[in-house]
């Protein structure tokens, strides 16, 4: 019993800290859901499948080096950046209440989010998170087909899957950006484009850390699996699965102008 009071506490705790913010994810989600740097009064909402690994990475080297350290001192490389307490950035869970809201929706807050083309993101997830074995993308949707081999699963099957899904009970690889980064909710300064990124990450990051133009190293890809999914459309979408992710990601299509 106290166990389970204990759980009651930390969900209901976690409901009045993200009041207004838990229409597309379930509580636990938001924990992670952004990085922050009070210090420079930014927040970037991480979105999986847009070069998430990378812009982390690099805004924890800037925050780190601004700081006076090294990245040298902190490891980010084997995933390590996807580790919910290994960041010198802050988590919504760590923030009390209204400054999380301030973060989330207040003017003197800069938000920061980046995006894809859709059909590019979805191909690039079934290949690298649905294709992999026992990553839970993998696990979701072979529990969703009631199958145990994820070899014999196609990128259609995985569309399938996807489009009988309410956005709230999405993964986070697959759901759609703008739900993702509750744009129907939060204003963001920054939308940048996963196309644009060579250019748009390097000038960004060196707007919110003047002092270390030129120290950090853009042109690494950080990402621990490449897939090529947007020269790969051709092999795997057809024009009925086109139709199809265009309905799912009718949000992303209109909000983003992609075509």
């Amino acid at each position: 019993m106290a166990k389970e009071r204990s759980a009651l506490a930390r969900s209901s705790g976690r409901r009045q800290r993200y009041e207004g913010m838990l229409d597309h994810h379930k509580a636990p989600q938001i924990d992670r859901l952004f990085v922050i740097s009070l210090r420079h009064k930014y927040a970037y909402c991480p979105v999986s499948k847009v070069a998430n690994s990378s812009i982390k990475t690099f805004l924890f080297e800037a925050e780190l080096m601004a700081s006076g350290y090294s990245p040298q001192q902190v490891d980010f490389s084997r995933l390590r950046m996807h580790e919910l307490l290994n960041t010198p950035l802050i988590r919504p869970f760590q923030l009390p209440r209204k400054m999380l809201q301030r973060v989330m929706f207040g003017e003197d807050f800069r938000r920061i989010v980046a995006v894809r083309h859709p059909v590019d993101r979805m191909l690039s997830c079934f290949l690298d998170r649905v294709k992999k074995e026992k990553s839970n993308p993998s696990n979701v949707v072979k529990a969703a087909m009631g199958r145990e081999d994820i070899d014999s699963i196609t990128f259609a099957e995985f569309v399938d899957v996807v489009a009988g899904q309410e956005i709230r009970d999405m993964d986070p690889h697959w759901r759609p950006v703008y739900y993702e980064a509750m744009m129907d909710k939060v204003t963001y300064r920054d939308v940048l484009r996963f196309e644009e990124l060579a250019t748009a990450l390097p000038s960004l990051v060196e707007e919110l850390y003047p002092r270390l133009a030129g120290r950090i190293d853009f042109a690494r890809n950080l990402s621990p699996s490449i897939t090529g999914a947007g020269e790969r459309v051709r092999e795997f979408v057809t024009p009925e699965l086109r139709t199809k992710i265009e309905k799912i990601y009718a949000k992303d299509f209109e909000t983003f102008g992609y075509q």
